[in-house]
């Protein structure tokens, strides 16, 4: 979308991004759809929502995510629910935008999160290196759930680079 209308995108971040779906990650889409095929909510839940945080995360928090799983079981047994997202992980299959990076001319914050177990740290160097105008932040000790892990850090990202007024200074 931000590379055919820029007329309507003034800044643009991309956090845990990669400019394609690489055959690693459809692989990791095809486990989760497999698990939901089963309609085992706690199969799902044990295959798609530990790989999102940091090991770190996940163990000093182990009674958040306990309780996240109770809460999120009933959901994750539910067909229509495993239907859509069976839908959206397919959707994402044939994504490729490598080509037409560097069409791309707004500036642009890459937000990487360290631990992320899905969109490895080399995905968004990919993106900073092919899109002129970006910058490229790290966040560490985070998975790919950095709003859940670190929530100040994603905010103060995300509002800082929305508004601020300028994003270049001449000193």
């Amino acid at each position: 979308f931000a590379i055919t209308h820029q007329d309507r995108v003034n800044r643009l971040i991309l956090f845990n991004s990669g400019a394609y779906t690489n055959p690693w990650l459809k692989d990791i889409g095809d486990g989760w759809i497999k698990a939901g095929k089963t309609r085992n909510g706690e199969l799902y839940y044990k295959t798609t929502i530990p790989v999102i945080y940091s090991a770190k995360y996940y163990e000093e928090k182990i009674e958040w995510m306990r309780n996240r799983e109770k809460v999120l079981l009933p959901i994750f047994s539910n067909e229509v629910f495993l239907d859509a997202m069976e839908r959206l992980t397919r959707s994402a299959e044939s994504f490729d935008t490598r080509e037409r990076l560097c069409e791309l001319n707004l500036p642009v914050l890459i937000v990487t999160a360290d631990q992320d177990g899905l969109t490895p740290k080399k995905d968004q160097e990919y993106l900073y290196k092919n899109i002129k105008n970006s910058k490229w932040v790290i966040i560490p000790e985070v998975g790919h759930a950095s709003m859940y892990e670190n929530p100040v850090m994603f905010t103060t990202l995300i509002t800082g680079f929305f508004l601020i007024k300028d994003i270049e200074y001449k000193i």
